[in-house]
């Protein structure tokens, strides 16, 4: 069962043909769910009707507290376009053990020509395929919710982490390779309890070009990673994706952080 939490934002703004302001009055959800015949379980709980420029911190308390008192583990959420970042860490910072999805729509839903059916169907699928973590579902693509950010000039969300290596990728000579050896501190069993939220997190640099692969030693004493990173700034780049990593987080994992200049073989490497 996934619980739909609204919170309003342009995604249920409707229309006054009369005044020519968008209003609030009742959530489209479930409509859009009968009309895009979805067999997902569902349910559907309005919390507040709200612009997301309007949206205050009491109020993103409330979604959190919300979300943490929910029986179930998989959340997704409608909310306002323009501060659903700030609301995705807000959440972050209080919630590690459910899947929460965050999505809303450029365009009311009620205008026909709405995003908005999109982005929840995509939100569902992705509530359903994503590990314990917070993230913004927008355009199709899911995003951790601290490396996105939506731009006010194309009206597209889009990647920070792709952002500040967007230059780089265009060149990859101005790239570099790191290796990553990760040493278990607690047993196998205390680390197991972080490992899907490890694996979302794997998953995330993957789609983000970051990681190239990963995976357990063997023995299973720890694991190792195998980074593309920029020259320009290794050590920042290697300490960031150890610092968000659930298994350092946690403290189940120790790290060391290595830089690795290739130099046969860089071309296959490049290609990845």
């Amino acid at each position: 069962m996934i619980a739909i939490l609204v919170c309003g934002g342009t995604f249920d703004k409707q229309y006054d043909e009369i005044t020519g302001r968008l209003f609030f009055k009742d959530t489209h959800v479930p409509e859009m769910l009968r009309l895009g015949r979805s067999r997902v379980a569902t349910s559907v709980h309005p919390l507040m009707m709200v612009d997301s420029l309007d949206m205050t911190d009491a109020d993103r308390d409330r979604i959190a507290a919300w979300c943490e008192a929910c029986g179930g583990d998989r959340i997704v959420i409608t909310h306002g376009t323009d501060t659903i970042v700030e609301t995705a860490a807000a959440l972050a910072r209080r919630i590690q053990t459910k899947t929460i999805i965050l999505t809303g729509a450029m365009i009311p839903y009620a205008f026909g020509s709405s995003d908005g059916l999109f982005n929840l169907g995509s939100a569902l699928s992705f509530a359903q395929a994503l590990g314990p973590g917070v993230y913004v579902a927008m355009n199709g693509t899911a995003f951790a919710w601290d490396r996105v950010r939506k731009n006010r000039t194309t009206g597209f969300f889009e990647s920070t982490q792709h952002l500040a290596l967007s230059t780089q990728h265009s060149a990859l000579e101005s790239l570099m390779y790191a290796v990553v050896i990760v040493r278990y501190r607690k047993s196998v069993e205390e680390v197991v309890k972080f490992q899907e939220p490890h694996r979302a997190y794997l998953r995330q640099l993957k789609a983000e070009g970051i990681l190239l692969a990963a995976g357990p030693q063997e023995p299973r004493f720890g694991g190792m990673f195998l980074l593309r990173v920029p020259d320009d700034n290794t050590q920042a780049a290697l300490d960031a994706v150890r610092d968000n990593d659930p298994y350092y987080q946690a403290g189940v994992a120790q790290y060391e952080l290595i830089g690795w200049n290739v130099v046969t073989g860089k071309e296959d490497l490049d290609r990845l």
